[in-house]
This record gives structure tokens, sequence and C-alpha cells, in this order.
């Protein structure tokens, strides 16, 4: 391996450990506040049946998910670009997908999830929103790479009809 190339196959395998740690994370994460849902403590309740009951723990889960498979695309990304493949279908649909999930997160975080907590919270008034910075900056560069590898997808079919 030569000293400026990027060890893209190490990138992609550490960007699904990555995704792993974080996944596991985000249970630890969103699991420890129903361990004190119960009123008798004296009494053994699954966490996942309390889960099962509170609409709110879901709603949380919608834009984290979202990231984490924009994530797992990314790390095939580059595993397809290790194996030496240029920017072809494999590559630009590997891209399409990072985009369209930051994407698909940034709408949740910033819409979904306010109107949804608002509505099972019996406070519902019409659609809410959220414009945070992260969620607003996410959806930005995922909508910016989605339609990168559009005009890319365009490119190539444009030079394809050259030759």
């Amino acid at each position: 391996m030569s000293a400026h190339k990027l060890p893209l196959d190490l990138i992609g395998i550490g960007t699904k450990v990555a995704v792993v740690g974080l996944i596991a994370g985000l249970v630890v994460e969103k699991a420890a506040p129903l361990n004190n849902m119960h009123p008798d403590p004296s009494v053994q309740v699954s966490l996942l049946s309390i889960s099962m009951v509170l609409p709110s723990f879901w709603i949380s889960l919608l834009a984290p998910i979202c990231y984490l498979f924009a994530l797992w695309s990314a790390s095939d990304v580059f595993m397809r670009l290790h194996k030496g493949e240029g920017f072809g279908a494999s590559v630009v649909k590997g891209l399409k997908d990072v985009g369209s999930n930051l994407i698909y997160g940034a709408i949740a975080a910033i819409l979904i999830m306010p109107t949804l907590t608002a509505m099972t919270e019996d406070r519902f008034r019409g659609v809410r929103y959220d414009f945070a910075i992260e969620p607003l900056t996410i959806g930005l560069i995922g909508l910016m790479l989605w339609l990168i590898t559009q005009a890319g997808e365009k490119l190539q079919t444009d030079m394809e009809s050259f030759v």
C-alpha cells in the first residue's frame, strides 16, 4: 500500500465496527430511563414490555436509525472503492443510499419526531418542527450528496452516448 493512498478497506471495516458500537450505545442510552419507569422496584418488568407502551421511546429512535443506515451505506462505498470500482453503478447507488438516509434522518429529526411526540402526548395542534443546526446541516449534506450522484449519473450517461 502506498503512503499517499487511503486504506479504504480499513475505513470501511472501521465504519461498520463503529456502527455496531453506536447501536449498542444507542440501546444503552435509550434503555437507561426505562429501568426507572415502574413505580414498584420489587416488580421485575422487562425493558421491552415497558418500551412497547412508550411511543416516545420508539419515536426517539427514528433519526438515529436513519443516520446509522447512512453510516453503514458509507462503509459499503468505502469497500467498493477499495476494490477498485470507479464511479460505477454500485458506487453511485451506495452514495445515493448515504444521501437518502441522511435526508430521511434530518426530516425525521426536524419534522416527524416533534410532530409524533406532540401527537402521543395529547397536545397536538398541528405539525411541529425543530430546526436545530445539526439535522439541518446533515440533511443539506445528504441532499448535496444525492444531487451530486444524480449529476454524476447524467454525466456518465452522456459520456457513454458519445462513445
